[in-house]
């Protein structure tokens, strides 16, 4: 789910991956396993119609769950990231040592040969300014061939506003989690403490990923090449309503791309 690293004119606001996808990622996301990765890129796939013998890149693939499902499907599939923790933890998944990728996903290193490109669990936004978030979907459109198929999930604003939860509180393989959520402007931001025993913690950082309008997701499907994406409200194909958890935007790669 990370794919940063600290560039020029890159900020400290933008370096929270870094500090975010380390050990503490299976205690904070542990409840997103491979049974739910599998459902949701099979509803994806059929939505998509896709045959099988299709080109996969996952694009902030983090522990490779859904790369994982995706090259169960398809003919081949890979994963990008910058997290080498996730990356380790990926390799050990079947079939995935040597289909992992270390890089930033503002200069992917593929040409334009993938049939589909993912970008799941909300991997999108991370960046504090837009012109870099418009850069990285450029970036994944440029990874397609003409006619391919790009794929963001990402928040729905409408649904975050209205079912924020402020603070949670669990604890998960004897480490206790306190999460602190907040809208700020068009950015959720969401402070993680992890903690052993009640004492002090472990680990302390803080995630900010920005929201988008469907316009504004649409804008930049369209700026990048992709045309006016459908949007979904899941992985089956359901459409975007307000009252959707996921906004997740299908674009289609102009056959007339150089």
């Amino acid at each position: 789910m990370t794919c940063v690293s600290s560039r020029k004119g890159t900020t400290e606001h933008d370096r929270w991956p870094e500090e975010a996808f380390g050990p503490a990622y299976r205690l904070v996301y542990g409840h997103r396993d491979r049974g739910s990765a599998r459902q949701e890129v099979g509803h994806l796939l059929a939505f998509l119609g896709l045959r099988g013998d299709e080109r996969v890149l996952d694009v902030g693939c983090g522990d490779g769950r859904h790369l994982e499902a995706l090259l169960e499907k398809c003919r081949e599939a890979w994963g990008l990231d910058l997290s080498p923790w996730l990356l380790e933890r990926a390799r050990g998944r079947k079939g995935l040592s040597g289909r992992l990728v270390r890089a930033d996903m503002r200069a992917i290193p593929f040409a334009p040969r993938f049939d589909l490109v993912t970008s799941l669990f909300t991997s999108f936004g991370y960046f504090l300014e837009d012109s870099l978030n418009a850069h990285v979907m450029m970036e994944m459109a440029s990874c397609l061939r003409p006619g391919g198929v790009l794929v963001v999930d990402h928040i729905n604003p409408a649904w975050l506003r209205s079912n924020l939860i402020p603070a949670s509180r669990f604890v998960r393989m004897g480490y206790e989690v306190l999460e602190e959520r907040a809208l700020d402007g068009n950015r959720v931001v969401k402070r993680v403490r992890v903690r052993r025993g009640g004492g002090e913690p472990l680990e302390d950082y803080t995630e900010s990923v920005r929201l988008y309008q469907p316009e504004e997701m649409a804008s930049m499907f369209v700026g990048s090449g992709l045309g006016t994406p459908r949007l979904l409200g899941w992985y089956d194909g359901s459409p975007l309503e307000q009252g959707s958890r996921r906004m997740i935007a299908v674009g289609t790669r102009s056959q007339r791309c150089p």
